[in-house]
């Protein structure tokens, strides 16, 4: 039996600090916390110096955290660049005019965050 309290989750200021200070705990480091940071940077700066950003951030954390760089493990320079570019499109690329994101609802556990579909455009 799992008796691990789940983690409260961070605002979109304290995930950037903790991701841009190395701090953020690998548990707490999943695909969603990703694309957030993806977000984060996007919102922040135009494209090439937030891609960077993303980079370093991601190559600085794993170091900290003592990721092994291996082709299933670490730093992976496609998929970093597919996942950012998928972002700055949504960004980018409003939805057709009268049209709702699916379900018109947040993504699940970001309603209470500055992360917004329909706000990002």
């Amino acid at each position: 039996m799992n008796t691990a309290l789940p983690h409260t989750p961070l605002s979109d200021a304290e995930l950037l600090a903790q991701f841009e200070g190395w701090t953020l705990p690998a548990e707490r480091w999943h695909h969603a916390e990703h694309i957030r940071i993806a977000y984060l940077c996007l919102r922040h700066d135009h494209f090439p110096l937030a891609l960077e950003r993303m980079r370093a951030g991601l190559k600085a954390l794993n170091a900290a955290q003592r990721v092994p760089e291996s082709l299933d493990r670490g730093y992976h320079e496609t998929l970093t660049q597919a996942w950012f570019r998928l972002v700055h499109v949504i960004l980018t690329d409003p939805l057709p005019h009268g049209k709702k994101t699916p379900k018109d609802s947040e993504p699940a556990g970001m309603e209470d965050s500055h992360f917004s579909v329909r706000g990002a455009v």
